[in-house]
């Protein structure tokens, strides 16, 4: 996973966040400990000069006192969810894959989107009950697969002399 960081993030870009969790002895060092790489943190994630700087405050404060403040907090929060690997990403790929295969290629995207929603974050199909759903469809007035044909039948169409070779 360490190596999947470092070649995913350069060391200049998350080495920052190590500086949350050290602490030199030195009151000198101290002072001037992280705020060159918090200030490159923050370019990172695209803060505004006026957020840098007050993240920069809150990160002395934090040294001092170990309490963030709300910006400081803010930043924290956002590197707490930085993805370390592409295995979500990944497995996003992979359910869309399944659900538009070559069969059904001509999806809409809403529809995609509302297909992968359910198959990425929905229950498993063992735990989920349609009886509520196949019911207020059939309220509003739509067929049932059971219900019988209407309109124009299709006409069958005869078989060729080489499809008969097949049966």
């Amino acid at each position: 996973m360490i190596n999947n960081i470092v070649r995913r993030f350069p060391a200049t870009d998350l080495q920052a966040a190590e500086m949350l969790n050290q602490r030199p002895t030195d009151a000198v060092e101290l002072a001037l400990f992280g705020d060159a790489g918090f200030t490159r943190l923050c370019k990172k994630v695209r803060f505004s000069s006026n957020d840098t700087a007050d993240i920069i405050f809150e990160f002395s404060m934090f040294k001092k006192r170990r309490l963030a403040g709300s910006k400081l907090t803010k930043l924290m929060s956002l590197l707490s969810v930085y993805p370390i690997s592409s295995a979500a990403c990944e497995r996003g790929f992979s359910q869309m894959n399944l659900q538009q295969t070559s069969l059904r290629n001509s999806l809409q995207v809403e529809t995609l989107s509302s297909l992968l929603m359910i198959s990425v974050n929905g229950p498993p199909l063992e735990h989920w009950s349609s009886r509520r759903y196949v019911l207020s469809w059939l309220k509003t007035g739509h067929r049932s697969a059971l219900d019988k044909l209407s309109g124009v039948a299709r006409k069958l169409r005869e078989l060729k002399s080489s499809h008969k070779l097949f049966l």
